[in-house]
């Protein structure tokens, strides 16, 4: 890529040749006082030494440029887009493109035509690069349109493989492949940095469009010419294709080859945007290996560098990579984050209407190419019967656009009559069913149910400390017996109080207090720890009745069924309220369980806590391993506490 810049020795007094050969260059840069003397001497070493080298060959290039106190001399010019340059293969690109139009404010100042269309082009790739494509083509097409007047081969073919790169971008891939089959013919067979560039991209296109040969053969051609010719960066960036062509291909083993030859280099180059590129290529290998974790921390490395760059491109590409790897691990709140993140960004993207200003650029481009090729009198007689066929097209357009218009909106009514029609009867249909359900609860599950729940429990435990009282001295025998008395005298209460009005008599005083009961209860039994964490934001709501009951109950019944079957000597239960959501956490140390076979449970235990979570629109997760405990997480929406 780094060819047009030895395109700017044409405007050098003298041609410079290899870095080793620049010593004297140096020499004579030292010595030199005079400014402008300075300024091209600084560019002739910059431009001589070579891209695995841009620390050292930028300094000079900055340096230079700072010597340089007028705008108005070709060597500003010059510097400025050796500087350019070195942004732009970084991907700062609003710095790559500050530095290139300095260079073409010099040129226009000069009125050189030959410089001008240079950093015309050079603006154009770095437009592409930073993903504003109406910009691109419009320098693009319009700077190859003045070398095709000027018969300018050799730029012909560089501005036709960069527009091409642009369609590329654009995931435009047939117009792509149609501006590099322009120059294919003429290029097929040589060996020089701009075929090389070419073939590259012909393998990038081959690979979208699915044929693996044909992306295989362009990439190898284009890997040995550059290496051929010493293009270390071309090299790298060819090795890192051939990477990813290797994995879409499923042969991670000759991937991860490519890739570590291209971090090899990228190292030996201490070029670190391009390593944390191939890096980033590197840990995707790795995820596909199973190795998620690691393609996250690149991908949030990329994403954070895109974002200070203002790469739009890469940032959707990290944020897409980030969903599906959050996906493939389950943590499916940071999937939806980035989810939510991605589908902003392209929501920014695609708000900017690009189609009418390319289609602009693309029609100038065409036009000026056709009045090249045709006569002035035939082209006049064209335009006319164009103007009027367009005027007819445009009348008709219009006619065709009002009954489209007409019909889209009768078809908008219609739509929406249907939608209300739908969402009507879907909420009588929902009134009327939850009244049913709840009807029924009332009437003969909840007696069931809240027996279970609330005496089954107590009497679990008067039947735990029942059957550790043999173990027990004569002296806590008697305290023993006095605690289960007044268990049995609670759950007498608490039958009284279900017969009344089915409703716990803790409740009284609220959901707080009865949780807080519950838990001390099960304390003072003296066979396990209730550890109850309830947090500021919970303990302030004002919960409603029946709210109050449904989440008591959940709450007994997963206790009651750690109580008895989890083996756990510790239980904390934590209620907090954050955001929107009531949230709800269980966790015991006990022996665990498969979780796979709770939809298998003939129990009715978490049949009940399904069907209580279901009804306040909740959801629940249970996540346990053998011997690691359990953990209950339930989440409510706050529409319920209303």
């Amino acid at each position: 890529m780094r060819y047009f810049i030895y395109l700017f020795l044409l405007f050098s007094q003298a041609t410079v040749g290899t870095f080793a050969q620049s010593d004297s260059l140096v020499a004579a840069y030292n010595k030199a006082t005079e400014p402008e003397e300075r300024g091209k001497l600084a560019y002739a070493i910059a431009s001589a030494i070579p891209d695995s080298k841009p620390e050292l060959y930028v300094a000079y290039a900055r340096e230079g440029y700072a010597s340089v106190r007028h705008l108005e001399v070709p060597v500003k010019a010059k510097l400025a887009n050796v500087i350019g340059y070195y942004h732009q293969q970084r991907g700062t690109y609003d710095s790559s493109g500050y530095y290139f139009s300095i260079a073409l404010a010099t040129a226009k100042e000069l009125h050189s035509s030959k410089l001008t269309n240079m950093m015309l082009g050079n603006l154009g790739e770095t437009y592409s690069l930073k993903g504003d494509y109406p910009q691109a083509l419009k320098y693009q097409l319009s700077v190859l349109d003045n070398y095709e007047q000027e018969k300018d081969e050799g730029n012909i073919q560089r501005m036709t493989i960069m527009a091409g790169n642009t369609y590329y971008n654009m995931h435009e891939y047939s117009r792509a492949l149609g501006f590099f089959n322009r120059i294919y013919p003429v290029l097929k067979d040589a060996k020089t940095v701009r075929s090389a560039g070419l073939f590259n991209s012909m393998g990038l296109i081959y690979g979208e469009l699915g044929d693996r040969n044909k992306e295989m053969d362009f990439l190898q051609r284009s890997l040995s010419i550059k290496r051929a010719v010493g293009d270390s960066l071309g090299v790298a960036k060819t090795l890192s294709n051939l990477g990813k062509s290797a994995i879409a291909r499923g042969e991670r083993t000759e991937a991860e080859k490519w890739f570590n030859e291209a971090m090899s280099i990228a190292e030996l180059m201490s070029y670190k945007e391009f390593a944390d590129e191939v890096a980033q290529n590197m840990a995707y290998l790795q995820a596909k290996k199973g190795d998620a974790n690691k393609a996250i921390q690149q991908y949030k490395t990329s994403l954070q560098t895109a974002r200070a760059t203002g790469d739009l491109r890469i940032q959707k590409i990290a944020l897409e990579s980030l969903v599906s790897l959050y996906d493939t691990l389950h943590d499916y709140a940071d999937a939806y984050r980035y989810l939510a993140e991605y589908e902003q960004l392209a929501d920014t993207i695609h708000s900017k209407n690009y189609s009418r200003e390319i289609a602009d650029a693309e029609t100038r481009y065409e036009t000026q190419k056709a009045l090249r090729e045709k006569d002035k009198m035939q082209y006049e007689g064209r335009i006319l019967t164009e103007v009027r066929n367009r005027a007819i097209n445009e009348k008709n357009f219009a006619i065709v656009i009002g009954l489209i218009t007409m019909a889209a909106l009768l078809l908008i009514f219609v739509l929406v009559l249907r939608i209300r029609n739908i969402r009507a009867k879907s909420k009588e249909e929902q009134t009327y069913t939850r009244a049913i359900f709840e009807g029924e609860q009332a009437e003969q599950i909840r007696i069931a149910r809240d027996l279970h729940d609330s005496i089954g429990q107590m009497l679990s435990v008067v039947k735990m400390r029942i059957s550790n009282m043999q173990d027990l001295p004569p002296a806590k025998l008697a305290e023993s017996t006095g605690i289960s008395m007044q268990l049995v005298d609670k759950t007498i209460d608490e039958v009284r109080t279900i017969s009344h009005n089915l409703i716990p008599k803790e409740l009284t005083f609220g959901l707080v207090r009865a949780l807080e009961s519950t838990c001390d209860k099960i304390n003072a039994a003296g066979h396990m720890e209730i550890q109850l964490t309830i947090a500021d934001t919970a303990r302030a709501h004002d919960f409603n009745q029946q709210f109050s009951l449904s989440l008591y109950r959940i709450v007994q019944e997963v206790l009651g069924n750690m109580i008895k079957h989890s083996g756990a000597s510790l239980i904390k239960v934590n209620m907090e309220i954050t955001g929107e959501l009531i949230y709800l956490l269980i966790i015991d140390n006990g022996k665990g369980f498969d979780t796979g076979k709770l939809n298998e449970s003939k129990g009715i235990g978490w049949k009940n806590i399904l069907a209580r979570i279901k009804l306040l629109n909740g959801n629940l997760d249970v996540k346990s391993e053998r011997n690691s405990g359990s953990k209950v997480e339930i989440t409510i929406p706050p529409i319920t506490t209303l």
